[in-house]
């Protein structure tokens, strides 16, 4: 069996979640939040001290989690102009544009999936 740990179940600070990591033999990281930042809404340069961390260690990535749908209802459309008027659909359309961002961490960290949160 291989195990992981959601990071920042942990810490968000990166560095000391890998190290209890590696202190209890888990092989897997689950990538939410690192630092100040959920994952989505790092710039290139983070992403790619991300992976220089993660590969230091010898971690690789086994799932990007991103919170897209929290505060919403199924009365929510894409589009409606309701929603484009409401800071709930402005923050939904917010949301999935950056959990669309998360493809560059997928990339970078040869990430084979990603969960989507709901709460």
């Amino acid at each position: 069996m291989k195990l992981g740990l959601i990071c920042d179940g942990v810490s968000r600070d990166l560095s000391h979640a890998l190290d209890v990591m590696d202190e209890f033999g888990l092989e897997y990281a689950e990538l939410q939040f690192v630092g100040d930042k959920e994952v989505g809404d790092h710039s290139k340069q983070e992403i790619s001290e991300i992976k220089a961390l993660l590969e230091t260690h010898g971690k690789p990535v086994s799932c990007l989690s991103r919170h897209v749908f929290a505060g919403m209802t199924t009365a929510n459309r894409p589009g409606d102009p309701e929603e484009r008027a409401n800071p709930v659909g402005q923050q939904r359309s917010r949301k999935m544009e950056r959990s669309s961002r998360c493809l560059g961490h997928d990339a970078a960290n040869d990430c084979p999936g990603r969960r989507v949160g709901t709460n």
